[in-house]
């Protein structure tokens, strides 16, 4: 009856009048679908039960009023104007709701639409950051100079490729807040991703920072290794040259013609020695300077010279055993000359002796006088007197 009725019209306006939704597409299709169903076929059978209700009503009446009898006068909130009245407020909450689900739906449908944008671009930007990172996170096996420009190209275009990318994490930002100025369910999600970009962000700009400085450092090094081994083959061709020269002089020696010519030659000599010693060690050791330093630095081969430390070791051995070589020869030269020394002044007393045993002769030979006979005789005896002395 009319009692049923009102009470079925107060409970779905009061449904219909529900704004509860959880805030998701499929949550406001289905409740669009209900509202469908309710208007196509819940309603349209109370509706008809209605209008029965008013056929009746207004029946009953016209009876009344022909008979001549009171007028039938229903409960205030089940007149005809009541009904109607309620019957128009759960038309216009079908109304309403129906506005509101399809809002509802264009928001969650357009939610929908910037969210998988929003996945989609996000999925890409994640994925850039992930191999960036990477690459920057891997150090490079930089051992020449060559390698190290290279690299530092490379971290160049990455920087200009960084800047760029800015822009799609803005893009990103702006749909995030699109969803969010939509108060999507999502939204916790999107905070979250968006957070999570600008904080890889901040780390790949760290880590960059950190490889410049990386590769720069490898640079100067290499830089300092090239510039090592131009030093030490500059310097270990100008030391070979060096003792080849030395050797060859040290190789034409003459001591001179005399005992005391050679005599003098041995300061000569010493301080000569000491000169080509003193010279050939301090380049050796300017050499070792700079072949520390290289070895220090990891340098394995020089492309500029053949030459290692051990080679200017052993020119410099080869020098000393030049002068060791002089040497001998001059203690030689210095034994020959002593020995020709030494006879000569054998042979000058030899000589003086004999001129004095002349004079001497002489002497005694003047010393005879008479007859010729007897000189004669007198200095043949003498003679065989001397011959026997």
């Amino acid at each position: 009856g009319a009692e049923d009725l009102m009470s079925w019209i107060a409970q779905k306006t009061t449904e219909l009048d529900d704004r509860t939704f959880d805030n998701t597409l499929e949550d406001a299709q289905k409740k669009l679908s209900e509202l469908d169903k309710f208007s196509s076929e819940e309603k349209p059978p109370k509706a008809a039960e209605k209008l029965e209700l008013l056929n009746l009503f207004s029946n009953l009446a016209l009876k009344l009023r022909n008979n001549s009898r009171p007028v039938f006068l229903p409960p205030e909130h089940l007149t005809t104007d009541a009904v109607n009245e309620k019957w128009a407020g759960l038309e216009k909450s079908e109304s309403d709701r129906d506005q509101v689900l399809r809002d509802e739906l264009r928001r969650q449908l357009k939610i929908q639409s910037l969210l998988a944008l929003f996945r989609t671009k996000a999925k890409q930007i994640e994925g850039w950051n992930a191999e960036k990172e990477a690459y920057l996170s891997t150090r490079e096996e930089v051992d020449t100079v060559s390698t190290a420009h290279m690299c530092l190209k490379l971290l160049a275009a990455y920087e200009n490729e960084f800047k760029d990318s800015a822009t799609r994490v803005n893009e990103l930002g702006e749909i995030g807040k699109q969803i969010i100025d939509l108060k999507a369910k999502e939204s916790d999600e999107v905070t979250a991703t968006t957070a999570s970009i600008d904080d890889k962000r901040k780390v790949l700009e760290e880590l960059a920072v950190a490889k410049r400085q990386q590769l720069e450092i490898d640079l100067a090094k290499q830089q300092k290794m090239e510039a090592l081994r131009k030093q030490f083959a500059t310097l270990a061709k100008d030391f070979d040259r060096w003792t080849k020269d030395n050797i060859d002089n040290v190789g034409a020696y003459h001591f001179g013609d005399s005992l005391e010519a050679v005599r003098a030659y041995a300061e000569t000599m010493k301080g000569d020695d000491a000169s080509r010693i003193q010279q050939a060690d301090a380049q050796l050791a300017q050499l070792a300077a700079v072949w520390d330093e290289m070895q220090a630095l990891g340098v394995k081969d020089n492309r500029y010279t053949p030459f290692v430390q051990d080679d200017m070791v052993k020119r410099k051995q080869s020098l000393e055993e030049t002068l060791n070589k002089r040497h001998e020869a001059y203690a030689k030269e210095l034994e020959r000359q002593e020995v020709m020394e030494a006879k000569r002044i054998e042979f000058a007393k030899a000589s003086d002796a004999f001129v004095d045993f002349l004079a001497k002769e002489r002497e005694k030979v003047d010393s005879f006088k008479g007859e010729p006979v007897p000189v004669e005789a007198d200095i043949n005896n003498h003679h065989q007197d001397g011959a026997k002395i």
